[in-house]
């Protein structure tokens, strides 16, 4: 009796070895997936990381980004801090995100109160003789500097509806590009008609003492006749006296006195040289009635002025 007591101890205690053993080698292979896991979140974020560094593409996405085109997505970039969401249209370019890329540039594309991003991506090749690009003047300026640096091109729709304002562009840029951006890379900011007053704000110091500088963030500036201009001449003296500024390429239509009146009061007020266009017959949205033209002029001022 007592033999077969301690055979039946024998098999208990067995059974609880072989559940033990069985439970150790669960946790075992748990682990293993757990550390997997891990380990491949690092490396996720080890690729990701440098892309967000060199801000080649727009790091605050509130929706993924879709293709649309040869190069070309759409998307929308979360606001910072908050701010208003930044829809973008964006082209760029095989290799721009490459390390061995000496120099980059960003263009971003800023509307009129009567247009909007699209604007960028149906106009191209509108004067006889010249040849549509599939993705508009965005294709367009994304491709002009052959040979030179990397341009990647930016639409966004910031309204002008709400009172255009220093820390709104501000915003707006953090949100595309990333807070910081990589010293390689230069910011051209065109703004057409009522978007020159995100620029003048800024300039004028609209916002405030602590904030950054127009001049350190971006490199080149293109209004296209800002009408802003004319109600902040001599501030736009005043501030520009002293300091690092941007570049600028006013441009403005032939027929357009208005934009006439801004370009030479910009050309006579700012502290710095400014390069000029008028476009032959053009009216206010001079850029859409010679694209071409545009794209031409925009491409030799970031080459030969703003990339040095």
């Amino acid at each position: 009796m007592t033999s077969i007591q301690a055979s039946s101890t024998t098999q208990s205690t067995g059974r609880i070895s072989r559940i033990g053993r069985t439970n150790s080698i669960r946790w075992h292979r748990d682990g293993i997936t757990v550390i997997t896991i891990l380990c491949t979140l690092l490396v996720v974020a080890w690729t990701l990381t440098p892309l967000i560094t060199r801000n080649q593409l727009p790091v605050l996405m509130k929706e993924t980004s879709m293709a649309v085109g040869k190069n070309l997505t759409t998307g929308s970039a979360a606001g910072v801090d908050g701010a208003e969401e930044i829809p973008f249209i964006r082209c760029v370019p095989a290799g721009h995100d490459d390390d061995k890329a000496v120099r980059r540039v960003e263009i971003m594309l800023l509307h009129g109160a009567k247009f909007n991003k699209e604007t960028w991506l149906k106009h191209s090749g509108n004067k006889a003789g010249e040849t549509k690009h599939p993705n508009g003047m965005i294709g367009e300026l994304c491709s002009a500097a052959a040979g030179g640096p990397s341009v990647a091109v930016t639409a966004v729709d910031l309204t002008t509806r709400t009172r255009p304002t220093a820390r709104r562009l501000l915003s707006a840029i953090r949100s595309v590009y990333g807070p910081d951006r990589d010293v390689r890379t230069l910011l051209v900011v065109v703004t057409p008609s009522a978007s020159g007053g995100f620029a003048v704000d800024w300039i004028i110091g609209g916002g405030g003492k602590d904030f950054p500088s127009f001049g350190s963030v971006v490199d080149g500036w293109v209004p296209v006749a800002a009408p802003a201009v004319l109600s902040a001449e001599k501030k736009i003296g005043a501030a520009t006296e002293t300091g690092i500024w941007p570049r600028v390429l006013a441009v403005y239509g032939e027929k357009d006195e208005m934009g006439k009146r801004s370009t030479e009061k910009l050309a006579k007020e700012y502290g710095m040289p400014v390069d000029t266009l008028e476009i032959k017959n053009g009216s206010h949205p001079a850029y859409l009635d010679d694209s071409g033209g545009f794209v031409t002029a925009v491409s030799k001022f970031m080459m030969n002025t703003v990339v040095v």
